[in-house]
């Protein structure tokens, strides 16, 4: 178990699964990492006080998930 999330946790969690997946996760970071923090302006954040959120107590299970299930491949265009 990792604590926190960060690029390498999210590096870790994509171990073994597709390029396009984890450049896709990847590019959701980087988006994710350029957006601001909602700020008291903000209507939707007005009455939620963020400091409560504990995100370096966030735990990932870095086990690979067990699947239940194949998947029916996509076309190909």
């Amino acid at each position: 178990m990792t604590t926190g999330f960060s690029q390498q946790t999210l590096e870790a969690i994509s171990s073994g699964q597709p390029a396009w997946l984890k450049a896709q996760r990847l590019t959701a970071w980087q988006t994710f990492e350029k957006l601001p923090l909602p700020t008291r302006r903000d209507l939707q954040w007005q009455r939620f006080d963020i400091r409560g959120l504990k995100l370096d107590k966030v735990a990932l299970s870095l086990e690979k998930p067990a699947i239940r299930e194949r998947l029916t491949p996509l076309p190909r265009s």
